[in-house]
Parts: C-alpha cells; sequence; structure tokens
C-alpha cells in the first residue's frame, strides 16, 4: 500500500511540475554559415592533393567554380554528354490518330489526318484502315491509353490482388492482355526486363526498367499476352520490354510455399504485318506525354525514330490479316 502512494505521490508532483514550471528554454540555433557564391576550385584526377596538402589555409586554386552549381556545367571534369538531342520531326509524314494535341505540336502533325501517303501513324487503337496500312508496307506505333490507370505516379507494391489483373482486359488495343506492375508480387524488387534492342538503345536503362519509366506503369500496364507457348504472339512478335506476374491460386510449383501460375507480358512489343510493321507500347505514354513526363516523349521519341529509320532488328516472321484480325481489337 505505501508502495502504491508512493507511486501517487511521484505522479502528483510530475504533473505540478508540468504545470506550475515554464517550459525549457529551446536550444540555441545552431548558426548557419552560406557557402554560396564564387569558391577557388581545382580537379584532382591523380589524387596529389592530399600528399600535397592542398588542404593547408593559404593553398590557391588557379580555377573559380560558382557554388551552388555542378561542376561539369561550368566545363569542370568529364564532359556531360547528351543522349541524343530531340531532332526536328517536321516534314517526316506522320500522322497523329490518337487525339492528343500534344502530338500534333512535338511531330508537326497538325492538319494531317490521311494515312494512305504518310509514313508512321500513331495510335491509339487499331482500325481497319490502319490494318490495311501496315500490311501495305506502312508503320505504326499503337499507344496505350488510361487516365484511371496510369494517375498513379508513384507504383505500390501489391495493391491488388493478382486477379484483378486478368479478370478484366483493360487494353483498348489487344483483345487479349494481362496486368503486369512496376513491383512484381510478393518481392519488393523489378521482375520486368529491357531486350537489346535499337529502338530503345538511346533510352537510359540497365537491362531492366527502373525509375525512368516507373511513372509509365500507373497501377500496372496491359501488356500484350505472351504466356502460351505455342501462341501466334511467342511465334511471331517480339518482345521489347516484358514482365512476369503470377498467380497463386493456380499450378503448384516444386519446392515453392504456394501454387503458382507464371504469366509472360509483353510491354512493348514489335511485329511484322504483311509488309510493315507495327510497335505496341502498352506504357501509359500518351497519358505520361499529356501529364508533361520528359521521359514519356523521350521514349516515344526513340520509338518513331526507329520506324522512320527503316531499321530492321527483328527477323521475325510477320503476322497475316487473318492473325492480325484475331489479335488487335478494331474499331
Amino acid at each position: 500500500m505505501k508502495h502504491h502512494h508512493r507511486i501517487l505521490r511521484l505522479a502528483v508532483l510530475l504533473i505540478r511540475g508540468l504545470v506550475t514550471h515554464p517550459a525549457a528554454a529551446e536550444p540555441p540555433v545552431r548558426p548557419v554559415v552560406p557557402l554560396d557564391g564564387e569558391w577557388q576550385f581545382c580537379m584532382d584526377p591523380k589524387r596529389e592533393g592530399e600528399a600535397g596538402q592542398w588542404f593547408k589555409p593559404g593553398v590557391d586554386f588557379p580555377d573559380k567554380i560558382q557554388v551552388p552549381g555542378n561542376w561539369q556545367a561550368q566545363k569542370f571534369g568529364q564532359e556531360i554528354r547528351l543522349i541524343r538531342h530531340k531532332r526536328d520531326f517536321k516534314g517526316d509524314g506522320i500522322v497523329n490518330m490518337t487525339g492528343v494535341a500534344e502530338l500534333d505540336e512535338r511531330y508537326s502533325t497538325e492538319g494531317k489526318t490521311g494515312i494512305s501517303q504518310t509514313r508512321l501513324v500513331l495510335a491509339d487503337q487499331m482500325t481497319p484502315a490502319l490494318l490495311d496500312f501496315v500490311a501495305s508496307g506502312g508503320n505504326a506505333i499503337l499507344l496505350e491509353m488510361n487516365e484511371e490507370l496510369s494517375a498513379r505516379s508513384r507504383p505500390e507494391f501489391m495493391r491488388f490482388q493478382f486477379r484483378t489483373y486478368i479478370a478484366y482486359n483493360t487494353s483498348r488495343i489487344m483483345k487479349e492482355s494481362i496486368g503486369i506492375p512496376y513491383w512484381p508480387k510478393w518481392i519488393r524488387c523489378n521482375a520486368n526486363f529491357v531486350e537489346n534492342h535499337s529502338a530503345i538503345a538511346d533510352f537510359p536503362h540497365e537491362e531492366f526498367p527502373d525509375y525512368q519509366m516507373a511513372r509509365m506503369f500507373g497501377d500496372y500496364v496491359s501488356a500484350v499476352d505472351f504466356s502460351g507457348l505455342d501462341s501466334v504472339q511467342r511465334k511471331k512478335m517480339r518482345p521489347l520490354v516484358w514482365g512476369l506476374n503470377m498467380d497463386n491460386s493456380k499450378t503448384p510449383v516444386p519446392n515453392f510455399p504456394l501454387p503458382q501460375e507464371f504469366f509472360y507480358g509483353s510491354i512493348i512489343t514489335e511485329a511484322g504485318l504483311g509488309k510493315g510493321k507495327v510497335i505496341i507500347c502498352s506504357l501509359w505514354t500518351l497519358d505520361g506525354i499529356k501529364r508533361g513526363y520528359p521521359e514519356a516523349g523521350y521514349l516515344l521519341d526513340c520509338l518513331v525514330d526507329y520506324l522512320l529509320e527503316g531499321a530492321a532488328d527483328s527477323q521475325m516472321p510477320a503476322l497475316t490479316l487473318e492473325e492480325a484480325n484475331n489479335l488487335f481489337q478494331l474499331k
């Protein structure tokens, strides 16, 4: 009982102390010394500074640099090399069928609607006329667009159960698609890959989609389904960027804790169609361009350049019109 009284008295004293005593003074603010301005500067590529005691007071350096600032931008150190300047696409005969006005300005497509005499068509859906155009030797880039699915610029891990990805076909281009999120199921690492292909050789990557593609994944992308071993997609289409997803309610995998079925989706896909060529971009590139994402515009520039230059990086057999009709949603 005495023990309880002592605890009660201590509690009362602490409360009274909090109420009757003024708050402790805030610690003094640490002095801040601004470093902005011009500084003497010297690169040390041979690591001579430590032995030469350059750190001692009174040592003068021959060059000057502005702080804050970037060394290379002030012509010191290794030169910054721009990967590529976006060239002027004016006069390249590009037709924009997406309805996205930003592409008209980017590729000088204002007023161009006919596709019979053009070199390249940008579209968000396949049409019978576009199918005939490509089969006759034209080029097309088909771009998925979905304002809701593309809205998430910071992908979450497992925001949806896997069934959400495969229950509905959210593609506007393909009759069948598979959802590929930026984060794969269960493990917080990237399970998507970038192939060595000249169409995206200029786009920065280290053989997997890092943060330069993250904002173009949104919630998930509606990728071309490559899961079937004997499918036309596997035999006649080439994945340039692809990913894996899995469903833990299906086929057991040896030595794996839960039943799994893996799905294989192509995120950027190339295919021959008759005499022409088509690229399907399942990343939310159009939505990214509308939102002002520079990486989205630059990725599309790379794909446009590749088709306009007439490169033939993929030696896959071409789709027939019948096969294309079975694969694409025709609007």
